[in-house]
């Protein structure tokens, strides 16, 4: 059967990321007699083009402006249980602007890691945002959209591991994880006289639920290197219900929907660790997607490579690689990028 939308795939390299935690598991403060941490970054900074606009446009502007960065964390701990809080706002003023000079950004994480025994481990976590920035939206894998969105941007992340040592040398990891994207431009944001249909605004292109469920052997195969083979299956559902293309009558444009997918992904991989500061993960596989509702089935390669390196106590800095299909705002089914920067709140276990 004839895609309704064509396909496409690329791969990237990352660029380096830096985060900073205040002590693992990345809450709370340095000290540990003191659980809770607050504290403030302000900097200036200055985009060439904020609106993100072609050369040449009369929308290109550029601008000075600052940053403000305020952030509040809390941690507990006793002998079975780690449970931490943090909340980041930051403010970005855009001196250019002629109204509406400011934009904001609401991040809030949580994790709560528990040990049954020495053996059994769970872990969960949550990643809540409101923001314009695509990077901050972004979670692990392609930015969907690489420029500014106006609106408050929703991204809810939610995940559970549960880590079981079978043997003193092999391990099985068992995760389910949640992303919610939700964006605030909709159909009547894009209705036109040439377009009254609003098709193709951005909950159109990007609203949806990403669920993916995992299996993973991690084997002591040396003592510093485990190696690592595992499944995951991933279902996205696009839930806009919203045409993806403007026009003037509705008759053969597609809604978001057609655009659900099913994923298996087959690999293995191993980690391996240099030196307390040094680390590097690889993983190498297929992806198997199915399209359902357009009857369309692809194979493809899957690959996730990383290196990272600590430089100071609770920092660090990460290169990456990646090659998978993902969702992408641009009219196509998938599309495969790299990954940076990984949230020091996830245990690595794919």
């Amino acid at each position: 059967m004839k895609r309704v939308i064509a396909s496409a795939s690329l791969a990237a390299l990352g660029a380096v990321g830096v985060q900073a935690a205040a002590y693992s598991p990345g809450f709370g403060s340095t000290d540990l007699s003191k659980p809770w941490s607050v504290s403030a970054t302000l900097r200036g900074f200055y985009d060439d083009n904020y609106n993100t606009a072609p050369s040449g446009s009369v929308a290109k502007r550029d601008s000075f402006g600052f940053n403000v960065r305020p952030s509040a964390s809390i941690a507990w701990s006793n002998d079975q249980t780690d449970v931490g809080a943090r909340y980041t706002m930051g403010m970005y003023y855009f001196e250019d602007r002629p109204k509406n000079k400011e934009d904001f950004t609401h991040q809030f994480d949580a994790f709560l890691s528990h040990n049954f025994s020495p053996r059994l481990n769970l872990y969960v976590s949550d990643a809540f945002v409101v923001a314009q920035e695509p990077e901050v939206l972004a979670q692990q894998g392609a930015i969907t959209i690489p420029y500014r969105t106006k609106g408050d941007n929703i991204r809810n992340n939610a995940s559970l591991n549960l880590n079981a040592q079978v043997t003193q040398l092999l391990t099985l990891v068992l995760g389910y994880q949640n992303t919610i994207f939700d964006y605030s431009q909709s159909a009547k944001d894009v209705v036109s006289a040439v377009n009254p249909i609003g098709g193709g605004s951005h909950s159109a292109l990007l609203d949806r639920m990403e669920n993916l469920m995992l299996a993973n052997l991690r084997w002591q195969a040396l003592p510093a290197t485990v190696a690592v083979a595992g499944y995951q299956f991933g279902i996205i559902d696009y839930t806009a219900n919203e045409y993806l293309m403007g026009g003037l009558l509705p008759f053969g444009i597609p809604k978001s929907n057609i655009r659900d997918s099913y994923n298996h992904y087959i690999y293995a991989g191993v980690d391996h660790t240099f030196n307390p500061d040094l680390k590097v993960s690889l993983r190498g596989g297929a992806q198997y997607t199915d399209l359902h509702r357009q009857t369309y089935t692809d194979w493809g390669p899957y690959a996730n490579a990383s290196l990272q390196y600590r430089y100071a106590v609770g920092s660090y800095a990460e290169v990456g690689f990646m090659q998978s299909f993902s969702p992408t705002e641009i009219l196509a089914n998938n599309i495969s990028a790299s990954v940076g920067l990984k949230d020091c709140m996830k245990p690595t276990s794919a």
